[in-house]
């Protein structure tokens, strides 16, 4: 399963494409992908999960 939340936010703190795509377990093409479909979206911020 993609963590679509953290690829973003660690897109926002603006850690390496690569370097999301080692910590996640996810390609550099899926992480790509991910941050241009957020960008198309105009996702700019995200929530704040409070556990």
């Amino acid at each position: 399963m993609i963590n679509y939340r953290k690829i973003l936010e660690l897109h926002l703190e603006e850690v390496r494409q690569r370097t999301i795509s080692s910590s996640t377990g996810h390609s550099r093409n899926t992480v790509s992908d991910i941050v241009q479909r957020a960008k198309n979206l105009g996702v700019g911020k995200l929530g704040r999960h409070h556990d």
